[in-house]
């Protein structure tokens, strides 16, 4: 819920009269009304990213070091630093360095949140687990657009206390007993139930995985460069930016058309939550890359229409489009398929660096976003759609070929087809070797 609330809040804020009040430096060149300086939102959203970028970097060592409960306590303290200084703040600078915490807050997340959650979820749940992320990631954003203060008012040092430890770091050596004890924890009373099994299933798998480590790191290499995706869909116009860019496409209720574009993303992700079990994780991203390319086309043409009433609408819903097209699978998919396509031993890792990635991209945009549609600066408004409509389409392209299909698979599964050098099209229709040796025994039986 952070999450979103942070990285939405600067492009909804940026917008609200108090805060210009505040933080506003010059004078719009139409109106001739004070207005926030455009150059002053691109650092905040860049040195969010950056500090991101730098504190995801760190993150792994933490997490295999001391485990991943110690970056949820991390992320704890950093989230609380970022509230603290946003509500002292009182120029741009001070709320600068307000970004700067967000930025480090968000750097614990994948390492954190997303790698815990793969770790100790069963294949067959581990998409929609993933997709409710997604859900109160949007429900923040939501809060963030309405001027809700519910991160305020809440404990979250709490949470930490009560998480076990993940199969990946209590298979190391010297944890025996905390992993059987977490694992117990875990599972809790189920008759039958055999820790001692469990447990060296979990030894082996860790094992294997750092088998699979030394004799290749295509899986690795591949969750780096498939996590670019978020940015390049047109995020950070429709997503970072959204008040700012509504408001200076011409709409009068930016914020409330905030709250509806949010809201249906939220009815997206729901949906998500069933269709990336039921009908896989590829499928939904080639088809949601596709709509999301085709929205961002129709959002640059309006740059060639008089803002009416009319032309207003019309933004709004495809705008709304958009969202459901992100909604219903990239937004879900992307933090699951980073947390899933890497190996077991590396996973922490893997998802930290192929964050960092992401945040990259993250980090370009959100510097360059508001200077694209500012008329203080490059003034191209919804032109900026023709931008995201050639990323997203060029982006279709590579996930059609580099983008693999792991619903219902397990690490073991995941790391046998990239060490076969299956095609990654092909993950969905071949068998995993285990499965193979399975039927020819109930064959030979």
């Amino acid at each position: 819920m952070y999450l979103g609330f942070t990285l939405a809040v600067p492009g909804t804020i940026v917008a609200n009269k108090g805060f210009i009040d505040q933080f506003g430096t010059v004078k719009d060149p139409v109106t001739g009304v004070l207005a926030t300086n455009a150059t002053y939102v691109a650092v905040w959203g860049g040195t969010t990213f950056a500090a991101q970028v730098v504190f995801q970097a760190l993150s792994p060592f933490t997490a295999d070091r001391f485990g991943v409960k110690m970056n949820l306590y991390l992320f704890t303290f950093w989230m609380t630093a970022a509230i603290i200084t946003e509500i002292l703040s009182k120029n741009w600078i001070a709320y600068l360095f307000a970004k700067i915490f967000s930025g480090a807050a968000c750097g614990y997340i994948g390492t954190g949140v997303m790698t815990y959650l793969t770790e100790i979820t069963m294949p067959q749940t581990r998409g929609a687990i993933g997709s409710m992320f997604s859900v109160w990631w949007k429900l923040g954003s939501l809060f963030g657009a309405v001027g809700l203060d519910i991160l305020n008012t809440t404990a979250p040092l709490q949470f930490p206390r009560f998480r076990v430890c993940p199969r990946r770091h209590l298979g190391a050596p010297r944890k025996h007993e905390q992993a059987k004890k977490s694992l117990k924890f875990l599972i809790g009373k189920v008759e039958g139930y055999d820790v001692d099994h469990e447990y060296e299933c979990i030894k082996w798998q860790v094992h294997e995985s750092k088998l699979v480590q030394e004799r290749y790191s295509e899986s690795a290499w591949k969750a780096f460069f498939n996590s670019a995706h978020f940015n390049f869909s047109g995020g950070a116009l429709t997503k970072g930016y959204t008040t700012y860019f509504l408001q200076l496409a011409g709409l009068t209720n930016a914020f409330q058309d905030t709250v509806i574009l949010y809201s249906i993303e939220i009815v997206a992700l729901i949906a998500a939550v069933y269709m990336v079990e039921k009908v896989g994780r590829r499928p939904l991203v080639l088809i949601g890359t596709a709509g999301c390319g085709i929205c961002m086309l129709l959002i640059g043409a309006l740059a060639n229409v008089k803002v009416t009433t009319a032309s207003s609408s019309g933004l709004i819903v495809i705008c709304s489009a958009w969202e459901l097209f992100y909604g219903s699978s990239l937004t879900p998919i992307g933090w699951i398929f980073i947390a899933e396509v890497s190996t077991l031993a590396l996973n922490a890792k893997t998802t930290a660096f192929a964050v960092i990635v992401q945040s990259l991209s993250g980090l370009l945009f959100s510097y360059t976003v508001p200077l694209m549609l500012s008329n203080q600066d490059a003034n191209w408004g919804e032109r900026t759609g023709f931008l995201f409509a050639g990323t997203c389409f060029i982006w279709l392209i590579v996930a059609y070929f580099y983008l693999p299909e792991t619903k219902g698979r397990n690490f073991a599964d995941l790391d046998d087809l990239f060490e076969r050098k299956i095609p990654l099209r092909k993950f969905h229709k071949t068998k995993t070797t285990a499965q193979e040796q399975m039927e020819g025994l109930v064959t030979a039986a």
